[in-house]
């Protein structure tokens, strides 16, 4: 009579147990959406850039589309720890683009229609060469930065993984 519990005392510990795990699971997949939608927007706004200045600017895509393939493999993992250095490129890829097209067209005035001037076709250094060569080097140093910044996500997961 004194036992009258017919429910096992382990059942509150396995049910403690279940929902940390559904705990664990909903925050990995909430991780798993906002990264992906980081770096969706990363590379929208990409395509973006590549409407600016067409022959090089399509350069700068390849950084964002092996952010997205590091992070749909990452995902694909199922670790927190593989996720975390996507979601850092993506942040640090998003803000350098919004800052890169701020620039672009502050720069090189992209919206100004202006007619060919007949004196500067006599000048020997055109100033549209000069602005095609500052467009090419704009657009290289976009690339540049952007590779940077995908050495330090990918060391950032080197650190993360060794220390756990």
């Amino acid at each position: 009579m004194l036992f009258l519990n017919s429910r096992p005392v382990d059942v509150e510990a396995c049910s403690d147990t279940s929902s940390d795990y559904a705990n664990r699971c909903a925050k990995r997949s909430q991780l798993q959406n906002i990264t992906l939608s980081i770096v969706g927007f990363y590379l929208i706004l990409s395509f973006v850039c590549v409407l600016f200045y067409t022959p090089i600017s399509v350069l700068s895509l390849v950084v964002p589309i092996l952010t997205l393939l590091i992070t749909l493999l990452a995902i694909r993992t199922g670790e927190d720890s593989n996720i975390w250095p996507c979601a850092v490129m993506g942040i640090f890829g998003l803000l350098l683009k919004i800052i890169a097209c701020v620039v672009f067209i502050s720069i090189f005035d992209i919206f100004e229609n202006t007619k060919p001037d007949p004196i500067a076709k006599k000048s020997r250094h055109n100033k549209n060469d000069r602005d095609l060569d500052t467009k090419w080097l704009f657009f290289i140093i976009l690339t540049c930065t952007e590779t940077f910044f995908l050495i330090i996500s990918c060391c950032i997961k080197c650190c993360v993984g060794k220390s756990r």
